[in-house]
């Protein structure tokens, strides 16, 4: 299994647990998105256990902590590489956010990608659509990952339950091999 994502919350007497599962599972990537003040200890055991610490960013809104990269970037600061983000596109475009700066400013602590693009911007609540259909520029989104040599994971997230769901997700899975095609040529 390369990501899982944990129950990561604040009661440290579950982590080690949480990081026995990881490493029986073969997880490389932990996603989740722990409190500020308990990323201290999960820095040890990433290291202890060679496991990776992804935070994810969902919309902005009262209980998303990590809704911006600078907030991710914030309590990565003073911890090792092991630690970083799981960045979300679709989610940035729903807190209103340009997808291609935020990549900027994380890019040196992603460490695992969501593919998803939605229908508006600025709107929580707005629904996925194919990949290149929606607000995201997914064109401009693989370009900026492949100038910044981008190497890990990136799973095509899809949470709406359209009726056409196989085809929808099966959309999203040729643009992105549309796209690695048009690199070859």
């Amino acid at each position: 299994m390369i990501n899982y994502y944990a129950p990561v919350d604040g009661n440290t007497a579950n982590f080690r647990k949480i990081f026995d599962f990881a490493k029986e599972m073969g997880v490389k990537t932990l996603v989740a998105e722990p409190p500020a003040e308990v990323f201290e200890k999960l820095d040890e055991l990433c290291n202890e256990y060679k496991i990776n610490l992804a935070i994810h960013n969902h919309p902005k809104s009262p209980q998303s902590k990590y809704w911006k990269p600078e907030n991710v970037l914030k309590v990565c600061e003073g911890r090792s590489k092991r630690i970083g983000s799981c960045s979300d596109t679709g989610h940035w475009v729903r807190s209103g956010l340009d997808p291609i700066e935020c990549l900027k400013k994380a890019k040196k602590r992603i460490i695992t990608m969501h593919l998803k693009d939605v229908v508006e911007s600025g709107k929580p609540e707005a629904r996925d659509v194919p990949l290149g259909t929606g607000k995201a520029d997914y064109t401009a989104v693989l370009k900026e990952l492949r100038t910044q040599k981008f190497r890990g994971v990136m799973t095509i997230e899809y949470e709406h339950l359209s009726p056409k769901l196989v085809e929808d997700v099966a959309k999203c899975a040729k643009f992105v091999e549309d796209f690695a095609a048009s690199l070859k040529k």
